[in-house]
C-alpha cells in the first residue's frame, strides 16, 4: 500500500511519548498512551493490506505471516541477544535467570501473559524487567495470528457485505470486555489480547470507514492524542474509557489523511521510519539506568542513545528481514535465542560469577518466606503459623508476608504464633465507597479488609494485632520509577482520605480490647538489592554495610505516615506505635545490608533475617509494657 506520512508522523509522536514517559515519568506524565495509538495503527495498516489482497483475490496467508516474521522478529531477537550477552557479564544469577525467562517469552510473543502473572506495568518491579515493553508486541503478534483468519471466514462464508456490522460488533465486545475486566482485575486488562483488541479493531475503522472527513477533525485527533499524554497519567485505571480519547484521536488523524507541516517535517519522518527500533531498544536503557542507578545527568544521554541505536537498527538489522528467502535465517536466529535464553532460565548460570564467599553467604540470605501463598487466601482460611491457637495476629499488605513468618518463628518459642492477614497490595482502608478504590485498589480489598477486621475483633484467643502497611504508596504513590526523586502523585485532600479510614480500622480493632501494633513504614530504597550488590560488586565494595540512601530522603519520604500513626496511637490506650528505622539507617544513612546481614529481598520488602529483626524490636517493645503493666499494679 502506499506510504502515508501522516501515519509515519503518527509513529514518530507515539514513540517520543513513550520514551519521554519512561526516561521521565515527571514530565509526561500519560506518555504511556503512545502504545495505544501504536495499536490503532497497525489496526489500520493489518486491515488494509488483508482486505486489499482478499478483494483482489491475492491475499497469502503463508505470504502474510511470512511479511510479519521478517518485520519484527529481525531487530526484535537481535536486541534480546544483545542485552542476553550484556547481562552474562553483568547480572547476579538471580537477575540473569529472570532475564532468560522474559527473553524466551518476548521471543515467542507471550510476555503480555508472564507479565500479566508477576506485577502491574506501573508497579515498582517495572524497572527491573529488561523486556516488559515486549508485552505489546506480543498481543500485535497474537491479533496477527487471529485477524487474518477471521475476515478470510468471513470472507469466504459469504459474509463481506456485513463485514463492517461484524467488526463492530467485536470491537463492542472487547471494549465492554475490557471495562468489565478493569473493575475485576486491573492487572490482567491492561495486558490482555482480549482487553486490547478493540483499539486494535477500532484501526480498521480507518480502512472500513475510510470517507475522508475534515482537515480540522486531523487536527482534533492530534490535540486529543496530545492533551492525554499530558494530563492523563499512571494513577488512573488503563484501559478504560479514559483510552477513548487517545484512540479516536489516532482514528481521526488516519481517516483525514491529512499531510500537514508535522507529516513533511524531516525529524518526524526520521523518528517514524525508526520508532519500532527506538521502542526496543529505550526500554532496557531505562532499566540500565536504574540498575546502575545512574543521575538524572544520564536521561538526556539515555535518550539520544535510544534513538542512535534505533536509527542504526533500522538501517542494519530491520532490512534483514527484507533480503529475499531470508525467513528461515531469521527463524533460525530467533530459536537460538530461544534456546539460549532458556538454558539461562534455568539457574542464571551462576558460574560465570566467581563470588566470594562473604558475597555467597549474603546472596543466599536474601530469603523470602516460604508461605508467601498465605496472601493469596480467602479471609476465612488465614494462615496460622507455628501454632494451631496463636495469640498473635499480623495484618496487612505484603509487607506482612515476612514479618508474619519471622514473628512466628519467634513466638514459636514460647509455644505461640500467628495468624497472617495479608494481602498484596491491599492497604488497610475498608470503605468500599472510597474513592481511592476506583484509582489504585480493588474494591475486593476493602470486603476482605473487613471481613478480617470482623474475624480479628470476635477471636477472644488473639491478644496482640501487628499491623503494617506499605502507606506511601497509597499516600504519594510508588518511589522507584521518580527515585531518587519523591513522588507527589496526590493530593493533600486524598492523603487526609486515606488516614481518615486507616484509622477507622485501627479504632474498629481496638474496640474489641487488643493490643495494637503500629509498624511504622519499611523504608523504601527505590532500587533492587540485587541491582545494589551487583553495583558493589562490580565497583569491588565492600558488602558488610550497603548504602541504599541517606536518611534525610526516608525522613522526608516517611514523614507524613509518622506524624499520622504516632497522632492515632496517642489517642489509643491499647495502640503503640514501633519506630523501627533504627535497624535500618543511622543518623546519616540507611543500608540495604547491615552488619553484613542483607535486610531486604527487594527494594522495599524484607528479607526474613530484616523481618526477624523487626519482630524483635516489637517483641522487646512488648516486653516492656508487660513490666511496665505489672510494676503499676503492684
Amino acid at each position: 500500500m502506499k506510504f502515508r506520512q501522516d501515519i509515519n508522523a503518527l509513529r514518530a509522536i507515539s514513540v517520543l511519548v513513550v520514551v519521554l514517559f519512561h526516561f521521565t515519568p515527571s514530565l509526561l506524565k500519560g506518555g504511556f498512551i503512545g502504545v495505544d495509538v501504536f495499536f490503532v495503527i497497525s489496526g489500520f495498516l493489518m486491515t488494509s493490506i488483508i482486505m486489499k489482497g482478499i478483494e483482489n483475490q491475492q491475499f497469502s496467508l503463508k505470504q502474510f505471516y511470512a511479511s510479519r516474521v521478517n518485520r519484527i522478529i529481525p531487530a526484535l531477537v537481535f536486541m534480546c541477544g544483545v542485552i542476553l550477552l550484556l547481562g552474562f557479564f553483568i547480572l547476579l544469577p538471580k537477575d540473569y535467570e529472570m532475564l532468560g525467562k522474559h527473553a524466551r517469552d518476548s521471543v515467542t510473543f507471550i510476555s503480555n501473559y508472564t507479565y500479566e502473572k508477576e506485577s502491574g506495568y506501573f508497579d515498582q518491579e517495572a524497572k527491573s524487567k529488561w523486556f516488559l515493553h515486549t508485552w505489546s508486541l506480543s498481543v500485535e503478534w497474537q491479533f496477527y495470528l487471529i485477524y487474518p483468519l477471521l475476515l478470510l471466514s468471513i470472507s469466504k462464508l459469504k459474509l463481506g457485505g456485513r463485514l463492517r456490522e461484524i467488526i463492530t460488533a467485536l470491537t463492542v465486545i472487547s471494549f465492554v470486555w475490557c471495562l468489565y475486566l478493569g473493575y475485576s482485575d486491573p492487572n490482567s486488562v491492561y495486558y490482555q489480547l482480549t482487553s486490547r483488541a478493540w483499539e486494535l479493531l477500532l484501526g480498521s475503522f480507518g480502512y472500513f470507514f475510510q470517507s475522508k472527513v475534515s482537515k480540522r477533525f486531523g487536527t482534533l485527533g492530534w490535540v486529543l492524542i496530545i492533551t492525554s499524554s499530558i494530563f492523563i497519567d499512571e494513577s488512573y485505571l488503563w484501559p478504560s474509557l479514559l483510552t477513548l480519547i487517545p484512540v479516536f484521536g489516532a482514528l481521526l488523524v488516519i481517516l483525514s489523511n491529512s499531510q500537514g507541516a508535522l507529516s513533511k517535517s524531516k525529524v518526524t519522518r526520521r523518528l517514524g521510519l525508526y520508532s519500532y527500533s527506538i521502542y526496543l531498544w529505550h526500554w532496557p536503557i531505562v532499566v540500565g539506568l536504574s540498575y546502575f542507578n545512574m543521575s538524572d545527568y544520564w536521561i538526556l544521554i539515555g535518550i539520544l542513545l535510544s534513538v542512535t541505536l534505533g536509527a542504526l537498527s533500522y538501517q542494519f538489522i530491520e532490512p534483514i528481514g527484507q533480503v529475499k528467502n531470508n525467513s528461515l535465517y531469521v527463524l533460525i536466529a530467533l530459536l537460538f535465542v530461544y534456546l539460549f535464553s532458556s538454558y539461562v532460565r534455568t539457574d542464571g548460570m551462576p558460574e560465570r560469577w566467581t563470588m566470594s564467599e562473604e558475597i555467597r553467604n549474603i546472596y543466599s540470605n536474601i530469603s523470602e518466606t516460604p508461605r508467601k501463598e498465605c496472601g493469596k487466601r480467602e479471609v476465612e482460611d488465614a494462615c496460622k503459623l507455628f501454632s494451631s491457637n496463636p495469640s498473635w495476629v499480623v495484618f496487612g499488605d505484603s509487607h506482612s508476608y515476612e514479618l508474619a513468618y519471622s514473628l512466628g518463628e519467634l513466638l514459636q518459642e514460647s509455644g505461640d504464633g500467628v495468624i497472617e492477614y495479608s494481602r498484596s497490595g491491599c492497604p488497610i482502608i475498608t470503605n468500599p465507597d472510597n474513592k481511592l478504590y476506583n484509582k489504585l485498589y480493588k474494591k475486593e480489598c476493602a470486603d476482605w479488609r473487613l471481613k478480617a477486621i470482623d474475624l480479628i475483633g470476635e477471636n477472644s484467643d488473639v491478644k496482640n494485632v501487628v499491623m503494617i502497611n506499605r502507606y506511601n504508596v497509597g499516600l504519594f504513590g510508588e518511589n522507584e520509577l521518580d527515585y531518587p526523586n519523591l513522588p507527589n502523585h496526590y493530593s493533600e485532600q486524598h492523603r487526609d482520605d486515606f488516614f481518615t479510614d486507616v484509622e477507622t480500622a485501627i479504632s474498629e480493632i481496638s474496640r474489641s480490647g487488643k493490643n495494637i501494633w503500629l509498624i511504622s513504614g519499611v523504608p523504601e530504597m527505590g532500587q533492587d538489592i540485587y541491582s545494589l550488590i551487583g553495583q558493589a560488586y562490580i565497583k569491588g565494595i565492600n558488602l558488610d554495610n550497603l548504602f541504599a540512601n541517606e536518611i534525610n530522603y526516608q525522613i522526608r519520604r516517611n514523614m507524613y505516615s509518622f506524624e499520622r500513626l504516632r497522632a492515632i496511637s496517642s489517642k489509643y490506650s491499647n495502640v503503640h506505635f514501633v519506630d523501627i528505622r533504627e535497624i535500618f539507617c543511622d543518623n546519616v544513612s540507611c543500608y540495604a545490608i547491615r552488619d553484613a546481614i542483607p535486610l531486604y529481598r527487594d527494594d522495599d520488602h524484607l528479607s526474613l533475617l530484616g523481618a526477624k529483626q523487626v519482630g524483635e524490636l516489637l517483641l522487646e517493645q512488648y516486653s516492656k509494657k508487660l513490666e511496665k503493666s505489672k510494676s503499676s499494679t503492684l
